[in-house]
């Protein structure tokens, strides 16, 4: 393996994880589009190999939001556990796409969650505005819609790879009511946990190249402690179209690449 190979993979899994500390995702969202194009490796790798790092980078930015006190942990457990049951079966579904199919599904699922947040941006703020202090006791049926979120995203998660973060943020925004900083926090925890599962189906089929993994892994530990540090002192509306643009720019940079190369698998 080439130094210059090694050197962009460990840059990648640093920004990577920079920015799903940031908010609130395990890292494959940009990962995935990165590797795939950067280091150009077949699409099934460029799914499964994510799914690992989700973890390392995931519990590298949980432990400062943990620190802070940002996350809700009773919502991040159900949701996490929930999550991890479907995802097995979410990740199974990948043997009856190719990799390129994937890739666009992905694209397109997460163009239409950033135009939906934009819809939703007024009635969010002024929710936030409502919210005081602490945030634990307004929340209503947490278990229940933890539950909800954590089987619906688990499905996603396992099927696309993610960590299902790009699901979670905004649905916490939307169900629970909470600030963009609570939600990016316990979003992250909760990927955390419902990661595992979904990452052991994706390496028994062969879909996470280990020593790829393993570099882009030790640029995570660095890139999860800087992104979350980063989020405590960014305003919870910047912090959400930070999120929204994001959503947009992964989507149509990765839609580009897969259209404009039809040779790759």
């Amino acid at each position: 393996m080439e130094l210059k190979y090694v050197l962009l993979a460990f840059l990648i899994g640093l920004f990577s994880a920079w920015y799903s500390s940031t908010v609130g995702l395990g890292g494959s969202l940009v990962l995935r589009p990165l590797i795939r194009i950067i280091l150009e490796v077949p699409g099934k790798i460029a799914l499964g190999t994510p799914a690992g790092l989700n973890i390392i980078a995931a519990a590298s930015g949980t432990y400062i939001y943990w620190k802070k006190k940002l996350v809700i942990w009773k919502v991040a457990i159900i949701t996490g556990i929930c999550g991890g049951l479907t995802a097995i079966a979410g990740a199974g579904l990948t043997t009856f796409f190719t990799g390129k199919q994937m890739m666009l599904i992905i694209s397109g699922f997460i163009f239409i969650l950033a135009v939906a947040l934009i819809f939703r941006e007024e009635k969010i703020e002024a929710e936030e505005k409502a919210i005081h202090h602490s945030v634990h006791h307004k929340l209503t049926h947490p278990v229940k819609k933890s539950i909800f979120v954590g089987l619906i995203v688990g499905l996603a998660s396992g099927f696309l790879g993610l960590g299902g973060g790009f699901i979670i943020v905004p649905l916490f925004m939307f169900l629970f009511e909470v600030e963009s900083h609570h939600a990016v926090a316990t979003s992250l925890a909760a990927v955390m946990i419902l990661s595992v599962p979904s990452a052991i189906t994706h390496y028994y089929l062969g879909n996470i190249q280990i020593l790829l993994l393993a570099i882009c892994g030790v640029g995570a530990l660095i890139g999860g402690q800087i992104g979350s540090r980063t989020v405590v002192r960014i305003h919870s509306k910047t912090l959400r179209w930070i999120v929204i643009t994001s959503y947009f720019i992964v989507s149509i940079s990765l839609a580009v690449f897969e259209l404009l190369n039809a040779g790759l698998n």
